[in-house]
């Protein structure tokens, strides 16, 4: 609210006063103009560098700034892409006085030379290579980087956020892990299509057909010859102490009538080798991974106080956003960095699109997953799930699910930054379902209408009907001077 009462605040510029940059987005001039200006100056970078990455070569352009005619000066040289070259790279930025480099991120050639680049001191800022892309047709490795070097020296260029190498290293073993995960439910998805080929419906009477049983039943099936199957040793399998709810009955008639048909029974055997070694994968990336859950285990507990979040998912929120929260502007800036805030598309006044950016391809996913669960919550903590359920009803399922997801990062924002559990200010009014609107009365209905240019006469009217000095006429047929009254401030209020 306080946000939105700032920006229809209109603040004039004065001769002589400084302004800050928060307060340079509302400055306008008494003619409507809105005035901007860079408080440092346009160019931040008097000396710095520009590498045009490529698999095999390195264009690197060093940009020079005088102070005086502030002309730029530009060295160009080419390296190539061998560990040895990228450190003579990194030696003759640093005799030139370099220190923030700037470069392209062209697949995955860009992380050696950031690395070592790293490594010698220098602070090298990786951009999308959309936002230094060169006009057609003039278009070589050469111009490249002298345009990527003139425009990082007056800071054009839109960083992209790397965090420090320890959360580097938790970011690919999490990922990682992501991927494992998607290649065992790939497997699985293929070893089930092998099973309703074969006649074996086992997903019928297991609620999980890789379950302890159902694995187990499954390997007697395919490492022992038809004729030797016997129901007596299927039915010892079956591990009773689980929630098995079908009968002994059921679960032979869902095997009987079997046949592994033509490759079938080998390609269930490959499969069911590749699960094993995709779940040890599993085990041994864990393994890698509790060295970081005791590490950050003080924010890990922090983000479980909040429903929806296990520890799992808290760590995987870290290997993305990283500890060092002061890198992001606010929370605003972060939740548009996550894909999680509306995007900027208007012209001429009308805005295109309201759709959420395409960032946070790993980040997004995995907070859309906590705020599906944690709307679920409807008694341990049913706070997101109220708030689900009031914007459900007006803007639906999918856009009260990311507006959730949007809510939670929100909140994981501040959690970090101020060390602190979960607890919003309106928690115990959302759990209760109270909404608290603001009080109608005599002085608040009249500085509205006043805010909102009403007349003279219908203030007044609306005083002495509420002050009850004037009494209603006898005529019913007359319009009565209250409903008027009313029927302004109704319009005001839709203005």
């Amino acid at each position: 609210m306080a946000a939105k009462n700032r920006r229809n605040q209109r603040k004039h510029l004065k001769s002589g006063d400084s302004y800050s940059s928060e307060e340079l987005r509302f400055l306008t001039m008494e003619d409507g103009t809105r005035v901007v200006y860079s408080a440092d100056g346009d160019i931040r970078r008097p000396v710095c560098a520009g590498i045009d990455v490529h698999k095999e070569i390195l264009m690197v352009a060093i940009c020079k700034t005088d102070t005086e005619t502030l002309k730029a000066t530009f060295f160009v040289r080419k390296f190539t892409t061998r560990n040895s070259d990228i450190r003579s790279m990194a030696i003759w930025l640093k005799e030139h006085g370099v220190q923030d480099v700037c470069m392209e991120s062209t697949g995955k050639y860009w992380i050696p030379v950031f690395n070592i680049l790293e490594q010698n001191g220098l602070k090298p800022i990786l951009t999308h290579p959309k936002y230094v892309k060169q006009a057609k047709g003039q278009k070589t490795d050469f111009r490249d980087a002298i345009h990527m070097a003139s425009m990082f020296r007056m800071d054009l260029v839109v960083a992209s956020y790397i965090p420090p190498a320890d959360i580097r290293d938790l970011r690919e073993l999490c990922r990682y892990r992501l991927k494992l995960t998607y290649m065992r439910t790939s497997e699985k998805n293929r070893f089930q299509n092998s099973m309703t080929i074969s006649r074996v419906r086992l997903d019928s009477v297991f609620s999980d057909p890789f379950g302890k049983s159902a694995s187990a039943i499954m390997e007697y099936l395919i490492f022992t010859d038809p004729d030797q199957v016997s129901d007596e040793e299927i039915l010892g399998l079956i591990c009773h102490r689980g929630n098995v709810k079908a009968s002994d009955v059921d679960i032979l008639d869902s095997i009987h009538g079997y046949e592994f048909i033509g490759v079938q029974r080998d390609k269930l055997q490959i499969i069911s080798m590749h699960l094993s070694q995709i779940e040890k994968c599993i085990a041994m990336v864990d393994e890698k991974l509790e060295y970081y859950r005791q590490k950050y285990a003080g924010i890990i507990r922090h983000l479980t106080t909040m429903v929806g979040i296990t520890s799992e998912s808290a760590l995987y929120i870290l290997g993305e956003i990283g500890t060092d929260i002061s890198v992001w502007r606010d929370d605003a800036s972060l939740a548009c960095w996550a894909g999680l805030s509306p995007e900027n598309n208007a012209s001429a006044g009308k805005k295109k699109s309201t759709k959420v950016g395409n960032g946070g391809h790993y980040l997004k996913p995995l907070l859309v997953q906590c705020a599906l669960a944690a709307v679920k919550s409807t008694k341990k903590d049913p706070y997101f799930h109220n708030k689900y359920e009031t914007l459900k009803k007006r803007r639906g399922h999918k856009k009260a699910i990311i507006a959730i997801a949007r809510k939670m990062l929100v909140a994981i924002y501040h959690m970090i930054k101020g060390d602190e559990d979960f607890h919003p200010i309106d928690h115990e009014d959302t759990i209760q379902n109270i909404r608290k609107t603001k009080g109608l009365n005599l002085n608040n209905v009249i500085a509205f209408l006043k805010e909102h240019g009403a007349d003279e006469s219908t203030i007044e009217l609306i005083e002495t009907q509420c002050s009850g000095k004037e009494t209603e006429t006898a005529d019913k047929k007359k319009s009565n001077p209250s409903q008027k009254a009313q029927m302004h401030l109704n319009q005001c209020r839709n203005l």
